[in-house]
């Protein structure tokens, strides 16, 4: 399967029996057509200090075709993820391939180890329901929200903690979420304690450039020069 032409949200295929297709486009299609003719995506990839590697793993499921069931296996500087997040792995990829630089492969990487570390898996409700964050780990997130990580602390008796930064879609003009009502940013500690349990805390979002520690310090209550102390 080659790429012939891309239209819009389709793209103009032709297949190793020689058949022109017309099929909807979606990131990972016009990456493995556009570079990989149609097999199986397999990147290594060098940049600097950083090597990594993409790897479109095999799948047994009749549905393989839909994005949602694709699944990479992902390497960067020895470390090692599977990642169902196929649009974004397949941007990335892409850009690497026609850039070279590995910059939006590792903030993807980075981001999805730092959920492995927290043990948590993101979900996108498709109602209004609030942020939250339940007690099996999944984190409950409206479709018109977006979040990133700008820290990560892992302490001596195990816990952990990283500081995540919820950004809502400037079209999205109602609150309905309990989080924005006095900003488009949201910000919040996400932690797993010593005993595995989770937990998640909002800050006034003039935090979203103040540093973890400051963040952990506000929510004990302590003032500006107070050691917050964790066994």
């Amino acid at each position: 399967m080659k790429l012939l032409e891309e239209r819009g949200n389709t793209l103009l295929l032709i297949n190793d029996d020689g058949q022109v297709e017309l099929v909807k486009s979606d990131p990972c299609t016009l990456l493995r057509c556009k570079y990989f003719q149609g097999k199986r995506i397999r990147l290594p990839m060098v940049d600097g200090e950083n090597t990594g590697s993409i790897e479109e793993m095999e799948c047994d499921d009749k549905d393989h075709d839909q994005e949602s069931k694709r699944i990479f296996l992902c390497t960067l500087n020895g470390q090692t993820l599977e990642i169902d997040d196929s649009c974004a792995i397949s941007e990335a990829a892409r850009s690497y391939i026609e850039k070279g630089s590995m910059a939006q492969y590792v903030s993807i990487f980075q981001f999805y180890m730092i959920l492995k570390m927290l043990d948590i898996k993101v979900q996108h409700a498709m109602d209004s329901r609030a942020m939250q964050l339940d007690r099996n780990g999944t984190l409950h997130i409206p479709p018109d929200v977006t979040f990133s990580f700008t820290e990560l602390q892992i302490y001596r008796d195990g816990s952990t903690v990283a500081k995540a930064v919820f950004r809502k879609n400037p079209s999205a003009n109602h609150d309905s979420y309990g989080v924005f009502r006095e900003s488009r940013i949201g910000v919040a500690l996400i932690g797993l304690d010593e005993a595995g349990q989770h937990w998640m805390h909002f800050l006034p979002p003039s935090y979203e450039t103040k540093s973890l520690q400051e963040c952990e310090l506000w929510l004990v209550g302590g003032k500006e020069g107070d050691e917050i102390v964790v066994g």
